[in-house]
Order: structure tokens, then C-alpha cells, then sequence
């Protein structure tokens, strides 16, 4: 039991250690091979040092109107991330995903729209498969794009 406890501390001190300048430039690089192989990715951080939890995604989907503004005029895609909501999420959050959706459905179908406007952007997810349709919700931190769908 005292070596578990031990290595528990042990393991959430390293998760809690700010990563040097050329460990972040690491698991960016280890996190952009990733996504060039497997475009959905199963247990993703929306952000660097940001875990994507069902609660990101709840965020995100009351702010879509805002980042739809943004997907309009996006011009570089090359840095974008695809999370599975059910990945994330469990089959009791279910009904809370979809109350969201619901209570944003306007600002849902605003980001679904820009989608389909960026052209640059909706060729890429045409390339992986993923329609404009399957997004629920979206971020963009430090210059990544996180596109959570269905």
C-alpha cells in the first residue's frame, strides 16, 4: 500500500510539472505525427496542458457562435484536431450533450455553417471522412483547432 501511495504522488507530480519549452515542443510533435495518422483521436487534450473533458465541450458548444466567426476567416488547418465526444464522455452524460446541443442549436448551426463556408477547412474534414454535420462544437487554442464531433 505505502509504495502504491508512493507512486501515486510520484505519477501526479510529474502531471502537475510544467513541461520545459523543449518537452511541450516534443509532445506537440509526437501530438502533430498523431494526428496525421489517426485524423480522430481517442482520448485528446483540446490544448496544450488542457484536457478535453465533457465539460470543454460543453463550453464550446455555448461559445460556437464566437468560434464560428473565426473558422470563417481561418486560413491554415494544418494544425487541427478531431475528438470523438464519445471518447470523452460516458452514456450518462448523454442527455447532458444533447440538452447543450439543444439549448445552443443556433450557434451549433452557425459553427456547422462556417464549417461548410471554409472551404479550406471542409475539404480537410472531407479528406478524413468527417462531415461539417458531425461537429457538435469547436475550440482554437494557441493556434490549434479542436473539432469535436459526434
Amino acid at each position: 500500500m505505502t509504495r502504491f501511495l508512493a507512486a501515486s504522488v510520484f505519477a501526479l507530480a510529474i502531471a502537475v510539472t510544467p513541461l520545459s519549452s523543449s518537452a511541450q515542443d516534443s509532445a506537440r510533435s509526437n501530438a502533430d505525427t498523431l494526428s496525421q495518422h489517426d485524423p480522430v483521436e481517442q482520448n485528446t487534450t483540446a490544448g496544450v496542458g488542457a484536457a478535453a473533458d465533457f465539460g470543454t465541450v460543453i463550453s464550446a458548444i455555448q461559445n460556437s457562435g464566437e468560434i464560428a466567426r473565426q473558422i470563417r476567416t481561418l486560413g491554415d488547418v494544418s494544425n487541427l484536431r478531431i475528438v470523438r465526444v464519445s471518447d470523452i464522455a460516458n452514456a450518462a452524460s448523454a442527455p447532458a450533450l444533447e440538452n447543450a446541443i439543444r439549448q445552443n442549436l443556433r450557434q451549433v448551426e452557425e459553427l456547422r455553417s462556417a464549417m461548410k463556408e471554409n472551404t479550406i477547412l471542409f475539404e480537410h474534414l472531407q479528406q478524413e471522412g468527417i462531415q461539417a454535420d458531425d461537429a457538435v462544437a469547436a475550440t482554437e487554442t494557441g493556434g490549434q483547432l479542436v473539432v469535436y464531433i459526434r
